[in-house]
């Protein structure tokens, strides 16, 4: 799925902040860095962040990276954190990350995980790859497994010997699996992460004239570009760059090209992103949520958290309590109290069933567009393919609720539940209102 624009321009300024950060620390302390992949395509064609781009990568060599693990904690500002093994046992990744706290940013395979979820911005070791290409081969096969291997003590995500989380499924033989469960099991996480660095760093003591983030096939940068690297303007700010840029860049990606056919013009926006405040546009405050309500004092405050907690803010969200006897209505007045500026409304009425509950709602809503949220998230998944179809009938002005259940595949609404929140609008069915 791809962004909104609105929130594809707010996710780069959060970006852009972060990365001055991490330059400020580095340039604090000396360490160098450099931009590598996408972002250095943004430096080279548009002196900014690709303006598809969802992500920002920097790379370090070893000794640079493990210095900048060291010392970054003590130097980055409070709302910064700073996720790496060392710092962030549970992390599942192997390479470092400078996330902003009070946000988050959580890819479909890793929601659910009990570690740091802020935006965030990647930092990569850079280590000798080996001159011949089949020792070269030999050292990336060896890292990609026990890269596996450590993303397993914290994470599943393969078809094989376990369920992977959130049914995200990443291609791997059985034999592979079954490799990766065993070593996994009978291996310490501190271990395993040993036993990658040195496999990462096995050539870092040779005369090798390339760096690579070694898992990588491509991505290979001279030594020579390394040792002699180059300011580059990126949006207002000034960072570094391998030397020959170019020459970087066509090595990796091959006859690169500043604008993109549409089709390959690639993000893929995560399962959750919320900027610690909502953004209002336009259209999605021309939305009102509509919420039935009736003794669901367990369910209640999370599915207003999921309306709530979206990117973009909603024009206005509508509980009708629908003769709750519970304390339903007790737990909307308080969260109404919590989120003033979130403008809930809270009505009641006698008990008469959902359909009047919701018919209700559409009578008092506002908005031109009314989403109903039902306050049970099994049905996420089905709202989630609800939502993408109606995003293009959404562009003619027209929605057919009834034609959009039916582009639903049955498979769909028999998918297990995703406690998460939707991107953009967590709901059930659009409805213009009439």
């Amino acid at each position: 799925m791809k962004y909104n624009s609105d929130i594809l321009r707010h996710l780069h300024s959060e970006l852009k902040e972060i990365l001055r950060e991490v330059v400020r620390v580095c340039d604090k302390a000396g360490i160098p860095y450099f931009i590598q992949g996408g972002t250095a395509i943004g430096a080279h064609f548009f002196d900014d962040i690709v303006p598809w781009d969802d992500d920002i990568d920097l790379g370090m060599t070893r000794e640079n990276y493990e210095r900048f693990l060291r010392e970054a904690p003590a130097l980055l500002s409070k709302e910064y954190t700073l996720q790496e093994f060392t710092t962030e046992p549970d992390t599942p990744f192997y390479f470092a990350k400078v996330r902003k706290v009070g946000t988050r940013f959580v890819e479909s395979e890793w929601v659910g995980l009990p570690i740091a979820e802020g935006v965030y911005i990647d930092i990569f070791p850079y280590d000798l790859i080996p001159d011949d290409d089949y020792l070269a081969r030999r050292q990336r096969a060896k890292v990609g497994f026990w890269i596996n291997c450590f993303m397993a003590k914290s994470v599943w995500l393969w078809r094989w010997l376990g369920r992977a989380n959130n049914n995200v499924v990443f291609p791997k033989s059985f034999l592979s699996c079954l490799a990766i469960r065993t070593v996994s099991a009978l291996l310490s996480k501190e271990r395993i992460y040993r036993i990658l660095n040195q496999h990462l760093t096995r050539y870092n003591n040779t005369s090798a004239s390339r760096y690579n983030i070694v898992r990588m096939p491509k991505d290979m940068i001279s030594a020579d570009a390394i040792a002699h690297l180059e300011p580059r303007r990126f949006g207002d700010m000034e960072v570094m760059a391998p030397a020959n840029l170019e020459v970087y860049l066509r090595s990796h990606y091959g006859d690169i090209q500043k604008w993109l056919p549409e089709d390959k013009r690639l993000n893929h926006a995560p399962e959750i992103l919320w900027f610690g405040h909502g953004i209002r546009s336009r259209a999605s405050e021309s939305i009102s949520v509509v919420i039935p309500l009736y003794n669901k004092e367990a369910e209640i405050e999370r599915a207003l958290r999921s309306v709530v907690e979206q990117s973009l803010s909603v024009g206005e969200i509508i509980v009708v309590d629908d003769g709750s006897t519970d304390n339903s209505r007790s737990i909307v007045e308080r969260f109404i109290s919590e989120h003033p500026e979130s403008n809930i409304r809270l009505i009641t009425q006698p008990n008469s069933g959902v359909s009047v509950a919701r018919n209700r709602g559409i009578e008092e809503a506002k908005g031109e567009i009314i989403a109903f949220v039902d306050d049970d998230e099994r049905i996420v998944e089905l709202r989630r393919r609800v939502r993408m179809a109606a995003e293009s009938q959404l562009k003619n002005g027209v929605i057919d609720a009834t034609d959009l259940l039916r582009k639903i595949s049955d498979e769909t609404a028999a998918a297990p539940a995703r406690s998460t929140h939707e991107i953009e609008l967590l709901q059930a069915i659009y409805r213009l209102k009439t």
